[in-house]
């Protein structure tokens, strides 16, 4: 959350919309973060049911 709101501060920095940008910053962020979590438990389940089926 943080990271978003930092990153909403650059872009406003930048562009100097002050709504827009912590929603923006935020949003990139938020998507970044679920992809992340969606990969790296997607990896954890299969290697588990692998591991598994290997037993």
């Amino acid at each position: 959350m943080l990271l978003g709101r930092s990153l909403g501060l650059t872009v406003f920095a930048n562009t100097g919309s002050y709504w827009l940008s912590p929603i923006i910053g935020g949003s990139i962020v938020l998507a970044f973060y679920f992809i992340y979590e969606f990969i790296l438990l997607n990896f954890y389940t299969r290697k588990k049911v692998a591991t598994k089926l290997g037993n």
